[in-house]
């Protein structure tokens, strides 16, 4: 078995070769562990994730593309594990493999080029690098959890006696969410409705809590941080408790099969981490290791500018400048670091076809600015001044879907179907037009950042920095766990590297400068930037 192996491997790392296979890089991660294969492959064809491009489908099965896309197995085993018939097992393994052959040749001639290219240079390879995270397990500081959650216990215990001494007429539990937060605020409080949803139910979100706040309730300023406590004990500190193994790992599961291009975690959701400090802390490294994040510079802006091929945008850009100072500094003449973080969800919102009640909304809620409706009308003008092209370019997305039917292709060739384009309901048809939108950039960083994850890994490992793990990707960055401090400028130098070959694949289209941005530290929130 050995031997067969060994030459196996020497057969697989010819450039030209590869492997195929639905979920292929579950079978060469479990061969890596179970057997010590670990080959240097240059093709991993996932036949799942190309039939997701060709034909929709979701994390499809084997057996579920044979039916659907061939004729069927004839040999049938639903659990190959506990299959005692040896002479059915062979013949259903000897035509798995052909099957997988067979799909991955129809599915892939159903791609065009670009998205031929996509799969084969990205996806599939990418695909191993993401199994590679699960099973290595993203390393949780479980001293730090647990005394986490008896602080915010604590915390929350004080907020509500603090909630019922500033207002008596609040009752513990029966008005805490649900019904019983509505009848406080509207029948005990008496404040007055300022929006209601869909179906005429009194919206009573973080931002009507704060208009209400500044209009004298201050007393719901307990209910805001009871609101952050209860989803930070209920969504990060406490269910962590399922997932945490005896390593103090969590070991995240990736899909690559989503409508934009970006990938999703789940089981637990890694890419979902608040911001704070604090919360991320909760990720870190074992003792003597260092964490480093790579994370590309602005990503998504600039990914809009060069389709939109604006001008002022691109030229900002080709000077050094950055677009979320540039926003910050209309709320501060001298934004800070925070108040430039600030700034990137206005950025965002224009961005993505957003308008003047976006910018109201930021301005109000991060900046402490009252800003009436003509001065939001007025800043939202100026912004499409600035960047001209990008209106139109907005229109012409929304029309590409429309004379499409619903399909759409990104830049790098990723294609989904939206089958809202037609709905009767216009607000459901809104919806698809912006998350087409949203794909247009979304989707091609995420795919960028893919692209290094994907030569970086190769690199290191050329380099003898095997160990160096990839412990959690975020749209547009990089996580890493390096053993030895001492590797960390050799790790930045082989980002770079990877970087400057990616940028080589997209600079047709891709403008400005491709830049990554590095940080370093113990924590996931305490990591401070990095350069060499």
């Amino acid at each position: 078995w050995d031997a067969a192996l060994n030459r196996l491997q020497v057969y697989l790392e010819q450039a030209e070769k590869g492997v195929c296979g639905n979920n292929i890089a579950f079978d060469l991660d479990m061969l890596e562990h179970t057997r010590d294969f670990k080959v240097k492959l240059t093709g991993i064809h996932d036949v799942g994730l190309i039939w997701s491009q060709a034909k929709q489908y979701k994390m499809p099965s084997q057996k579920q593309l044979v039916a659907n896309e061939l004729d069927g197995y004839r040999y049938l085993v639903y659990d190959p594990s506990r299959e005692q018939d040896l002479g059915l097992l062979a013949n259903y393994n000897a035509e798995d493999v052909i099957f997988s052959i067979r799909l991955f040749r129809k599915g892939i001639r159903l791609l065009r080029p670009k998205t031929q290219d996509l799969v084969t240079r990205v996806l599939g390879p990418v695909s191993l690098c993401l199994r590679q995270i699960t099973s290595g397990g993203f390393h949780i500081r479980e001293d730090y959890r647990r005394a986490k959650i008896v602080e915010y216990k604590q915390r929350r215990a004080q907020v509500i006696a603090d909630w019922r001494k500033a207002d008596p007429r609040f009752i513990p539990t029966e008005h805490e969410s649900g019904k019983g937060i509505k009848r406080y605020l509207f029948d005990v409080c008496g404040l007055p409705v300022l929006e209601t949803t869909d179906n005429g139910s009194p919206v009573t979100d973080k931002s009507a809590l704060k208009q209400w706040i500044r209009d004298g309730a201050t007393q719901l300023q307990h209910t805001l941080d009871m609101r952050e406590i209860d989803k930070v004990l209920s969504t990060y500190l406490i269910p962590y408790d399922d997932f945490v193994d005896g390593n103090s790992r969590i070991h995240s599961k990736y899909n690559l099969a989503t409508d934009s291009g970006r990938p999703a975690s789940s089981k637990p959701n890694v890419q979902n981490i608040p911001r704070p400090p604090e919360i991320r802390d909760l990720f870190g490294v074992p003792a003597g290791s260092v964490m480093m994040e790579a994370d590309l510079n602005q990503a998504e802006f600039r990914i809009m500018v060069c389709l939109a091929q604006d001008e002022t945008g691109i030229a900002g850009y080709l000077r050094g400048e950055d677009a979320h100072i540039t926003t910050a500094k209309q709320f501060a003449p001298v934004p800070t670091k925070e108040q430039r973080f600030h700034a990137k969800p206005i950025n965002f919102a224009l961005l993505y076809g957003g308008d003047w009640f976006n910018v109201q909304r930021a301005a109000r809620d991060d900046f402490g600015l009252d800003w009436g409706q003509t001065d939001c009308q007025s800043f939202t003008a100026g912004f499409f001044n600035t960047y001209a092209r990008l209106p139109a370019f907005h229109t012409n997305s929304k029309v590409r879907l429309i004379e499409n039917r619903g399909w759409f292709e990104s830049v790098l060739g990723h294609v989904f179907h939206y089958n809202d384009w037609n709905h009767p309901n216009k607000g459901t048809q809104d919806h698809a037009f912006r998350a087409a939108l949203n794909s247009e950039a979304q989707g091609p960083s995420a795919q960028i950042c893919f692209a290094i994850m994907v030569q970086a890994r190769r690199l290191l490992d050329a380099k003898g920095m095997t160990t160096v793990r990839f412990i959690n990707t975020v749209h547009d960055s990089i996580l890493l766990e390096i053993p030895n401090p001492v590797w960390a400028p050799d790790v930045v130098a082989v980002f770079e590297e990877a970087r400057a070959i990616v940028y080589e694949w997209v600079k047709a289209w891709f403008v400005v400068p491709l830049v990554l941005d590095y940080k370093r530290g113990e924590s996931w929130g305490s990591l401070e930037e990095y350069t060499l």
